[in-house]
């Protein structure tokens, strides 16, 4: 969430972490599908003997290969996302820690706020030109 005028963000950690979780229950729930589709595109239907069934079960099966590769490239990117939103949450966190320890090796007078609700506050310079 950037902030007005600031050159500062917050990101909250909690919120990453379970978008995390709930894409790796999405991919969970592919594996279904998945696996449902390795049965239809394994085995030709049984259409019988009348002529156009031999190009309509060939179809069938062209069809669940094409959707079995479809589906294996949703997997692949909902796996790549669930992996990005984890790295970019543990980094987060520990940039967070970084700042915290430094904050505590000045002293013990130093106070180092927690933020609510996992919240980190980041400083960035934008520069124009």
């Amino acid at each position: 969430m950037a902030t007005a005028d600031t050159g500062s963000f917050r990101v909250h950690l909690q919120s990453l972490v379970d978008f995390a979780r709930e894409l790796e229950n999405q991919l969970d729930a592919l594996r279904r599908p998945a696996d449902r589709l390795t049965v239809l595109g394994g085995r030709p239907l049984a259409l019988g003997q009348f002529v156009p069934a031999l190009p309509m079960a060939q179809r069938h099966v062209a069809t669940a290969d094409q959707m079995q590769d479809l589906l294996v490239g949703v997997r692949h990117a909902v796996a790549f996302a669930e992996e990005v939103t984890r790295t970019i949450a543990t980094e987060y966190a520990r940039h967070d820690e970084q700042i915290a320890a430094s904050f505590r090796s000045l002293g013990t007078e130093a106070v180092v706020p927690t933020p609510a609700g996992g919240t980190v506050y980041v400083s960035q310079t934008v520069r124009n030109g």
